[in-house]
């Protein structure tokens, strides 16, 4: 009799155990992530930069790709600047539960105004604690490129003062 009562409360608490964490979420995710961005402006480029007080930033038109995906695109009423990442070097995406991913992009793009090629390059890091895929790692640092080109060019064309 003993045996059967102890066998019933096991049961009775296994499945307790089963409803409160399936109707339980444990989620845990945090995400950090930081960058820096260099630029290569040729002279020829450098006279458009200043405000002329005829647009704002919202006046510019940019698109930045990678390979076959648009990452970004804003269109305005101006011709759009084209920032194409050449290359996206990554580190190990496929870590599970903890991420610390230090990533190098170089975009290019050819100025509306001169037609002279400019090269941007963005360096960070991204750290992701949590249940995240390596394909929502891939995009959390796709658009960290994408904010930090788009960054970039809104503050060569229109500086914040």
């Amino acid at each position: 009799m003993k045996s059967s009562k102890k066998t019933l409360f096991i049961a009775i608490g296994l499945l307790l155990i089963i409803v409160v964490f399936k109707n339980t979420t444990f989620s845990y995710n945090k995400t950090e992530s930081s960058y820096s961005t260099i630029a290569s402006w040729p002279e020829e480029v450098k006279k458009y930069s200043t405000k002329d007080g005829k647009g704002n930033r919202g006046d510019l038109s940019i698109i930045v790709l990678l390979k076959k995906d648009t990452l970004y695109k804003e269109i305005s009423k101006t011709k759009p600047i084209v920032i194409t990442v050449n290359s996206l070097e990554t580190g190990a995406l496929w870590v599970p539960l903890y991420k610390s991913i230090d990533y190098t992009a170089v975009g290019a793009l050819t100025d509306i105004r001169s037609k002279v090629p400019v090269q941007l390059t963005t360096m960070g890091h991204v750290s992701m604690t949590g249940n995240y895929s390596s394909k929502q790692a891939k995009a959390m640092i796709n658009k960290d490129v994408a904010e930090s080109f788009v960054k970039e060019i809104k503050n060569h064309f229109y500086p914040v003062q």
